[in-house]
């Protein structure tokens, strides 16, 4: 007994070493092997569907959680990660069943609450959310995401109310942690913006980001040499060398970009077509990228990409395929702004597809990075400097791809679009080789569910209120014009 239980400990500290320095595949493979040797230890499987799920193995990790809720139904932990992998897939209905499950089990799972209330939001249903948000709120003022997300889902008209005394007291609470400390300055930032106290709004804002970059390890300087090196290794000669299977993607659009570009308001006009259907921020690119093929999992990209044949390319593009979960023939969208890095794999896996990149004025895009939560993600949004950085190699990078895949990509301006809706919508789906529907025109009135940044500004009609919104900021984000060239400066 004694034996197996030093053997668990000796697991468990493996596993902590490998989450820590990121290396997510090797503790999947671990706790697979665990779990094929001690079936019966729930807590192994509980992480290996936690591992899966962040890995974007979501039929694995569903899997893990329901043989965990076959043992104890009450089990509101199992409960509340089979609702989060569904609702990362956008199979909402199934979400809030579980997240409910997950609160019937356990009144006091505060992550299940919040996630009534995100799925609430993602919805359109902001009333619905700000009640679930307040209701957390009451049974846990020191918990921050509620806040962060009553901001969101409704506008403030004055600093006397209810919403923000209760933001404000919270500040003061003693037992408030540093996450939770970012999360309130966050939405006292949001408050202050509508408020138009930009000083106070970026004031919060610079105090929630601080609070987050000290809780995360990053490095810029890692993404401007990972960005090199996909030049180097996805060369003109590279492509040459490197047959095309014809037809293979046809009817797949990606919609990419920078965060914050404009890619989630492209992606709602075209699921307003009769014709697409919009599976959201896949994670299944990446996951046929790196998880399917061994000679991916052991080397490092984008070396790797030269040992694969044709036979690699074919299960990495049968795998997307068959995970991003439409019928074969149909048109989808894929909506993942990260996916510009693999714009490569995505010429060699599917040359047929059409890919969208949004584009945004350099300074407004850095800015709403900088200013919004990106939780979990984008570790390069949280200083002036960095966003800076990251976005000049971002260009960088894009300006390559052009050069060496002249044609395979269409850009969309996301100030055009705006100016413009019909215009630049005609031609979007022309190029996507779809005729004209007026739907498009309302994508605002689209019932599906939207699981970004931009959820509640693609619940409204088309409005210009964020071109050169960063002019607001001016005085505040020096560093960052700096960064840019002077490419923007306030006093032009």
């Amino acid at each position: 007994m004694v034996l197996a239980v030093n053997k668990k400990t000796e697991f468990y500290a493996k596993l902590k070493i490998l989450l820590d320095g990121g290396d997510l595949l090797e503790a999947r493979r671990q706790c697979m092997k665990y779990v094929r040797k001690h079936g019966s230890d729930q807590a192994v499987r509980m992480e290996l569907g936690i591992i899966n799920a962040k890995l974007g193995f979501y039929d694995q990790a569903i899997e893990s959680f329901e043989r965990l809720l076959k043992i104890n139904p009450a089990n509101a932990d199992a409960a509340y990660n089979m609702a989060k992998s569904y609702e990362i897939q956008g199979q909402q209905d199934e979400a809030i069943s579980y997240y409910e499950k997950a609160v019937d089990a356990d009144p006091t799972h505060r992550q299940a609450w919040f996630g009534l209330a995100s799925v609430s939001r993602d919805h359109g249903e902001f009333e619905k959310a700000a009640c679930y948000c307040r209701e957390a709120i009451v049974r846990w003022p020191a918990y921050g995401k509620p806040y962060h997300i009553l901001s969101a889902v409704r506008s403030f008209a004055q600093e006397n109310d209810d919403d923000v005394r209760l933001m404000q007291a919270a500040l003061d609470l003693p037992e408030l942690s540093g996450d939770d400390r970012a999360c309130v300055n966050y939405a006292l930032s949001k408050v202050y913006d509508d408020l138009a106290d930009y000083g106070r709004s970026f004031k919060h804002l610079k105090l929630a980001s601080d609070e987050v970059r000290r809780t995360i390890k990053y490095d810029v300087n890692e993404d401007e040499r990972l960005f090199a090196a996909i030049k180097k290794v996805f060369s003109r000669e590279f492509f040459t060398q490197h047959g095309l299977t014809e037809g293979r993607g046809k009817g797949v659009i990606f919609i990419l970009g920078m965060p914050r570009s404009g890619t989630t308001l492209v992606e709602q006009v075209l699921s307003s077509h009769s014709k697409v259907v919009a599976r959201g921020e896949l994670q299944f690119l990446r996951a046929a990228v790196w998880g399917v093929n061994a000679k991916m999992v052991n080397t490092s990209f984008p070396a790797n990409v030269l040992s694969l044949d044709a036979d690699d390319l074919d299960k990495m593009a049968e795998y997307y395929l068959e995970k991003a979960g439409v019928e074969r023939g149909a048109i989808f969208t894929d909506k993942l702004p990260s996916n510009f890095i693999l714009i490569g794999m995505i010429r060699l896996l599917f040359p047929e597809a059409k890919v969208i990149h949004c584009r945004r004025d350099p300074v407004d895009t850095c800015l709403a990075c900088y200013r919004q939560f990106f939780v979990g993600s984008l570790s390069f949004s949280f200083t002036l400097e960095e966003v800076g950085r990251y976005y000049l190699a971002y260009e960088d990078l894009m300006r390559h791809w052009a050069d060496v895949l002249p044609g395979f990509i269409w850009d969309v301006q996301y100030e055009e679009l705006v100016q413009d809706l019909r215009g630049v919508s005609e031609r979007l789906l022309e190029y996507c080789g779809l005729d004209w529907e007026e739907a498009c025109m309302r994508f605002y009135e689209s019932k599906r569910s939207v699981q970004t940044a931009s959820v509640v500004q693609v619940r409204q009609p088309i409005y210009n209120t964020s071109v050169e919104k960063w002019r607001n900021y001016a005085p505040y984000i020096g560093p960052l014009l700096d960064i840019l060239g002077g490419r923007k400066r306030a006093k032009n």
